[in-house]
């Protein structure tokens, strides 16, 4: 018997039926035309979910799916981040990058963000703030 592949709509409302409606889990299995163990699967996930427990699995809920959809964004915005910024350091060598991140200190950035984002180490950034004195031979 092939797989049927039912819609998170679907199974929100069978879930629904049986939290919401009072239908007892295998009244609305066969009302849906499922097994009593979906239904029960779906029950369980709806109320998991309706706690605030995201899912691995498609969510059902709408607030889950919202939660699901800022994560899948945030990964991808992540991934896109971290690619544009190894591509800008392979650019840009080390010397000039603690150039920068002695400036980007200088207009009030934090010291560890700016190392982390420029991929060098506080040692380095610190040496390279250290104030300079030059004595003259006379």
């Amino acid at each position: 018997m092939p797989k049927k592949n039912l819609t998170t709509e679907f199974k929100r409302e069978c879930a629904e039926l049986v939290i919401i409606h009072g239908y007892r889990q295998d009244d609305a299995a066969k009302a849906m035309s499922v097994s009593i163990s979906s239904i029960q699967r779906w029950v369980s996930q709806y109320q998991k979910e309706h706690k605030g427990v995201t899912p691995k699995a498609s969510a059902l809920t709408q607030e889950q799916l919202r939660i699901q959809a800022l994560e899948k964004q945030v990964k991808q915005l992540e991934n896109d981040n971290s690619l544009l910024k190894r591509f800008s350091l392979i650019r840009i060598g080390n010397e000039h990058r603690q150039q920068i991140a002695v400036r980007l200190n200088k207009m009030g950035n934090n010291v560890v963000q700016i190392c982390r984002c420029l991929s060098i180490a506080a040692s380095s950034f610190y040496y390279r703030a250290k104030p300079r004195v030059f004595v003259r031979k006379e």
